[in-house]
């Protein structure tokens, strides 16, 4: 193998797994040619510590078989309002146990409208717009607007990369869990099926931005400003805003779900007792395949 090759080999992860993946299937002359081929593919350098994961404690086979697997994936568009939206950036769901066993069993995950939130200011109209301050007709139309984005479908995320105590205390009960992804595999993790169909929606990321309602001048920054109360939550969320003119009438929906793409590792509550989130870990490596690197408890150490 030529200098290039020992190169693109080793310090390329993508090159890595196609030159694994082809040496595999018997056809060897077409090493170089592979390696060329999927150099730039952007999903193998999101995954490659997910191949080398699987590499390490499934063996080869069952490597191989994943990276065919990402070979065919498409990541699917998103639209960023904010900046700091990258598709790589980590990203945790805090969310009560039976949410996440809803979506390893059915495959399915749970959203809801906006203004079906605790916080007010999801759902409410600006004032300023409510009695045309400025001009009447502009500022009714962005008043309507707001009311539109107030029903979008809204998943909420945090951005933080270590475990907040005041998140498990504000969004679990005992029995909570801490799902841990990417904001492409997120996104690439939603399906299609017969009813309902996620090509029918626009979906749009906005990390939110901590500071008065007031100061906001078009109907857009509500996606994305909340309260400075909110402050540590550190928020990203993703909306699911339809195409056309059809608004949408459900409160609450469960989007079609690949768990397997939108999970990378899952931390269970410190306030479960230790017994039973060795049992849980345990229970759902095994049903589900994830490997024991994948499955955590929390590293909140608490009084029992």
């Amino acid at each position: 193998m030529s200098m290039y090759g020992h190169i693109v080999f080793y310090y390329i992860p993508s090159a890595w797994a196609s030159a694994l993946l082809i040496l595999y299937q018997g056809q060897c002359e077409s090493l170089m040619s592979g390696i060329s081929k999927v150099a730039d593919s952007r999903a193998f350098f999101i995954c490659f510590p997910r191949l080398l994961t699987s590499l390490l404690t499934l063996g080869v086979r069952q490597t191989l078989i994943l990276a065919r697997h990402i070979m065919l994936q498409k990541h699917r568009d998103y639209k960023s309002l904010t900046t700091e939206c990258d598709g790589e950036r980590e990203i945790r769901q805090y969310m009560d146990l039976d949410y996440l066993i809803r979506l390893l069993v059915k495959k399915e995950y749970y959203v809801q409208q906006k203004q079906e939130f605790k916080d007010a200011n999801e759902s409410r109209i600006p004032f300023k717009w409510q009695i045309g301050l400025s001009d009447y007709e502009s500022d009714y139309k962005k008043g309507e607007r707001c009311r539109e984005m107030s029903i979008m479908l809204t998943s909420c995320w945090t951005c933080a990369r270590k475990e907040s105590y005041l998140m498990w205390k504000s969004y679990t009960n005992k029995m909570g869990v801490c799902i841990v992804s990417t904001i492409q595999s997120v996104v690439d993790s939603f399906r299609n099926n017969d009813t309902f169909m996620i090509d029918d929606y626009n979906i749009w990321t906005a990390r939110m931005d901590y500071k008065s309602y007031y100061y906001s001048s078009q109907p857009e920054d509500y996606l994305h400003v909340k309260s400075v109360a909110y402050s540590d939550e550190d928020e990203i969320r993703f909306y699911f805003d339809k195409k056309g003119n059809n608004s949408e009438s459900q409160k609450g929906i469960f989007i079609p779900t690949d768990y397997k793409i939108m999970i990378k590792r899952i931390i269970l509550s410190p306030f479960i007792e230790p017994i039973a989130s060795r049992f849980l870990a345990d229970i759902i490596q095994k049903e589900y395949h994830f490997n024991k690197n994948q499955v955590l408890t929390s590293t909140i150490i608490l009084k029992q």
